[in-house]
């Protein structure tokens, strides 16, 4: 039995016991195996966007919480797929992943192992790994309260509150606005609004859940993202069905 912590050692002492006992097959048989303690067990999880600071300049990244039943457990490996590099470190239950080299708007498969022998995959969206900025004002977002979701989660229609504030409109950053909405893919579902200009207050606009082929779109999570000119401000919402 392996474990690098006397807790970890004693729950998979229990595993060992579990299976040196034996597990039924539904069918009166009992199957027994004698090195147990690690899960053939492969699931998909959630990445959201995020971002690191390195030598001074804020670099796009991705974080994939584990599901409370896993957050005792620790990274052994994790690797991009199709030949993306990625690099990861993990905080507790959460796994923060950063793409070496320069970022596109693919999306990126990432594959990874925990220490009970779990195999996982998630998806790292292009809107996550949008190009690096040098960070030192954070001029490239917009105030959080630009964007107000209402009722979130929501079932047939989501309220899409915009407040723009004359800072947003700084004449070096000015420029198109548009308000999208993507999946957890990084996939374009809707667009909402898409011009020229904006003046600042406030706007309402609302999302019947329909993509832009008039089909309804799946429950889940999905991401609206406000543009103006080169800044941006982005909110996760749950379509309930």
């Amino acid at each position: 039995v392996f474990g690098n912590s006397e807790e970890r050692l004693a729950r998979n002492a229990l595993r060992a016991l579990e299976t040196y006992d034996g597990l039924p097959d539904g069918e009166g048989a009992v199957h027994r195996w004698i090195v147990p303690a690690r899960r053939a067990a492969r699931i998909e999880l959630e990445a959201g966007p995020a971002f690191v600071w390195s030598q001074g300049i804020r670099q796009p990244a991705a974080t994939i919480v584990l599901p409370p039943s896993l957050e005792g457990e620790e990274v052994e490996w994790l690797r991009g797929m199709n030949g993306a590099e990625v690099r990861h470190r993990q905080a507790g239950g959460r796994i923060l992943v950063t793409v070496l080299g320069p970022a596109d708007t693919g999306s990126i498969e990432v594959e990874g192992q925990l220490t009970d022998g779990t195999i996982f995959t998630a998806t790292l969206s292009g809107e996550m790994l949008l190009e690096t900025r040098d960070e030192g004002r954070q001029d490239d977002l917009l105030p959080d309260d630009s964007v107000q979701l209402y009722p979130n989660p929501f079932l047939t229609s989501l309220n899409i509150n915009l407040r723009i504030f004359d800072s947003a409109l700084a004449e070096e950053s000015a420029g198109s606005s548009s308000v999208r909405i993507y999946d957890v893919r990084g996939r374009l579902v809707r667009t909402i609004l898409e011009q020229g200009s904006i003046h600042p207050g406030d706007y309402l606009h609302t999302w019947d859940g329909f993509d832009e082929y008039g089909k309804e779109a799946a429950p889940g999570v999905y991401y609206v993202k406000l543009q103006i000119g080169d800044r941006s401000v982005t909110k996760r919402v749950i379509l309930l069905r």
